[in-house]
């Protein structure tokens, strides 16, 4: 009696399901409308900006939506096939003191179903056209026009600790006195509705729309002013201005100064030193055009100057350029800010913005080293003696400003002695820029060690996490350490650049956390380019657990750019915090996975002969690949051993032609999983398989007095030649 087995062998991988978003937007999920049957896509632009953290004014929260996000950008919307063009239109209400008019038009195009509006709680709906409220205060578009729009009643008037009603036009000059913040009145205006003119946030407004049949459709965003004013689209001036325009680097300024303004000095000096200021930061994160109003002093102002959305700010007309306290520069440096900051790390925030005011009023010459370093020196008063920048709870009021700003520039002068002025406290700000996460305290000193070593890390650990205070340095350790502009490197991780390699093959890996199998080499490439004055040597390191383990150093000219890669390897089991490129990498190392065999498959009776399927797979739950041995047996002799490598939450599954000779039970085993089969009937002809071709030969098999013939396992579609055994 003879029995033969044949396989045939199909490779199917089940990798885990990936929802899909739409076509267009990255995350722009769909539903069908009932009516119809077409598929519904949404997007959502959020309800609204925030103010930045120099004063903590702005909206008390944002609204964001389940469905998706979209960007609402102009560049976005070049590329949408459709899109919905929304004006806020601004002007002033005589007759209504404390508030202003706002019109929100949108322009709908056809494949647009469904369109809703949220709104800040600053603004009232007084008239509608073209659409209705619903019962949880969003506004429905009912279809009715293409341009609907909703008139506003906006309450102007707010002051950093709220919002105050009457407003005395004849009043004297701002509370705030210095950079804004510091010596901020809590009663005084950050936005005014003065009655012949305001200065106000533009009203926010959330917008969440449906379409079909357009492959997407965007949304572009405006603000205008109703008559004499302007706007950069987050806050408005309403009233008689005079606009003035300069080209810095990369970016465009625009200066409002307003008819009842009395600016301080010419808008040429102004502009210039905006212009100069931001070719001396070289941070990255810089916006397309920045809009500065020139504030009148005729009401009670809480502050000296706002940073507010992205790019938009105003400063009190009468704040001086020639001073080491320029607001204008503060402001600016807030437009350079790209990062959020938890507790621990709001002191970088208005420190880097007062130190850099500071800083770059005496490199451009509108300050004397003495007037600069005394107000440097506002940081050694007593009443900062117990403060820790980096426990707001303990800070005196300006604590933030004043002595942050010290330390600051204590780390600063740092960096470049421990360098030879191939690093700065710029190095430190575009990692800030840079950093994927929120910033805090640790994150600024991590910053501080990639640029500078463990050292200076330390000595910002020591002003930041302690009551501290630096010294302030004098003019010739200045000119020695600051005289000449450094090399400033942007150090980066690019998308794909950490990866893994070794016996489970190679894969890429996130750049924020990343799981390691034990044995396995870890690659972080990075990139560096000069973007600073002049050539220099960049330095750049990995670290492991805070311990430098490999160090890569270079010259690189302005503007010069190269790659370089670091690897490490893990053979034991854990948690480890790697750094490169100014990233922080969490990375676990997992004992390699053992996927298990499941759902195998074979019909249970079979005549002798008769060619049927075997099927199996092979599943991996873990979030790395797995590989396991597969024996295949027949009736307990093991025919053949494959090793199956599984993608990480996958599955593997291996299908077979097999067919039997002889009769009676056979059992059929992978792994640990079997099936019985009855086999009827018998034969003892030679025959083809029907895989490629492959002949069987009839062979013995001992204990049953009959042979079998298996191929051997292969992947996708091979079949092996039978082999025998006595």
């Amino acid at each position: 009696m003879f029995r033969r087995l044949a396989l045939v062998v199909v490779l199917v991988v089940s990798l885990p399901a990936v929802a899909t978003a739409g076509v267009g937007t990255s995350a722009t999920p769909q539903s069908v409308d009932a009516r119809t049957d077409a598929v519904v896509r949404t997007a959502v632009d959020p309800l609204g900006s925030t103010a930045s953290a120099s004063t903590g004014v702005g909206p008390a929260s944002e609204s964001t939506a389940s469905e998706g996000v979209d960007s609402a950008s102009e560049s976005n919307a070049t590329a949408a096939t459709e899109t919905i063009r929304r004006t806020v239109e601004l002007s002033l209400t005589p007759d209504e003191p404390g508030s202003v008019q706002a019109v929100v038009t949108y322009e709908v195009p056809d494949p647009v179903t469904r369109l809703e509006v949220s709104l800040g709680d600053e603004s009232t709906v007084v008239a509608t056209d073209g659409f209705e409220r619903q019962s949880d205060g969003t506004y429905a578009w009912t279809e009715s026009t293409s341009t609907p729009t909703l008139e506003l009643r906006v309450d102007a008037n707010r002051t950093s600790g709220g919002r105050r009603t009457a407003v005395d036009a004849s009043g004297s000059g701002a509370a705030g006195t210095g950079a804004a913040g510091t010596g901020a009145s809590a009663d005084g205006y950050v936005f005014v509705d003065a009655g012949p003119w305001a200065l106000v946030q533009v009203p926010r407004v959330g917008t969440r729309w449906g379409w079909t049949g357009a492959t997407d459709v965007d949304l572009e965003k405006d603000a205008v002013v109703d008559g004499a004013g302007a706007t950069g689209g987050e806050m408005a001036y309403l009233g008689p201005v005079e606009r003035y325009t300069a080209e810095g680097r990369g970016e465009r300024f625009e200066l409002v100064v307003p008819e009842r303004a009395e600016l301080n000095g010419t808008p040429q000096a102004v502009l210039g030193s905006l212009v100069a200021a931001s070719d001396d930061l070289r941070v990255d994160a810089r916006s397309e055009e920045v809009f500065v109003i020139a504030a009148p002093e005729d009401v009670d102002w809480g502050i000296a100057g706002l940073q507010f959305g992205e790019d938009d700010a105003w400063v009190l007309a009468g704040s001086p350029v020639d001073s080491p306290d320029s607001v204008w520069i503060h402001e600016y440096v807030h437009t350079r800010q790209a990062f959020d900051t938890t507790e621990s790390g709001r002191w970088v925030t208005e420190a880097t913005a007062d130190y850099y005011a500071a800083l770059l009023a005496y490199g451009q010459g509108n300050a004397s080293y003495a007037a600069f370093r005394r107000q440097l020196e506002r940081g050694q008063r007593d009443q900062y003696d117990d403060d820790v920048l980096a426990f707001p709870q303990t800070w005196s009021s300006g604590a933030n400003y004043l002595k942050g700003a010290l330390a600051a520039g204590a780390i600063d002068l740092a960096m470049r002695e421990s360098t030879n002025s191939s690093a700065s406290f710029q190095t430190t700000f575009r990692a800030l820029n840079a950093y994927n996460g929120t910033v805090s305290n640790d994150v600024v000193l991590d910053a501080v060690g990639d640029g500078a070593g463990a050292n200076v890390r330390a000595y910002a650990s020591a002003l930041t996490r302690s009551d501290r205070t630096a010294e302030a340095w004098d003019e010739r350790t200045h000119e020695r350490y600051f005289g000449v502009q450094p090399p400033v490197f942007d150090v980066s991780v690019p998308v794909a650049g950490v990866a893994t390699s070794g016996p489970y093959g190679e894969r890429t890996l996130g750049r924020t956390r990343a799981t390691v199998i034990a044995g396995e080499t870890l690659s972080v490439t990075v990139a560096v380019t000069n973007v600073g004055w002049q050539a220099g040597t960049y330095t750049t390191a990995m670290t492991v657990n805070g311990q430098r383990v490999a160090v890569r150093e270079g010259e690189l000219a302005t503007g010069a750019s190269t790659t370089v890669t670091f690897e490490q390897a893990f053979d034991d089991p854990g948690t480890y915090r790697v750094r490169a490129g100014g990233r922080t990498l969490a990375v676990e190392v997992v004992e390699p996975p053992s996927p298990t065999v499941e759902d195998v498959s074979v019909p249970t009776t079979v005549a002798a002969g008769e060619e049927v399927t075997l099927s199996f797979s092979v599943r991996n739950d873990a979030p790395v690949p797995g590989r396991v041995v597969v024996p295949v047996a027949l009736d307990g002799e093991v025919l053949a051993n494959e090793t199956v490598l599984v993608p990480a939450e996958s599955s593997v599954q291996r299908t077979y032609t097999i067919s039997f000779a002889g009769s009676g039970e056979q059992v059929v085993s992978v792994r640990d999983q079997t099936v019985t089969v009855q086999v009827t009937g018998a034969t003892t002809t030679e025959r083809t398989s029907q895989g490629g071709g492959t002949t069987e030969e009839s062979l013995p098999v001992p204990g049953f007095g009959a042979s079998v013939a298996l191929a051997a396992l292969a992947v996708l579609a091979l079949v092996a030649l039978g082999r025998g055994r006595d």
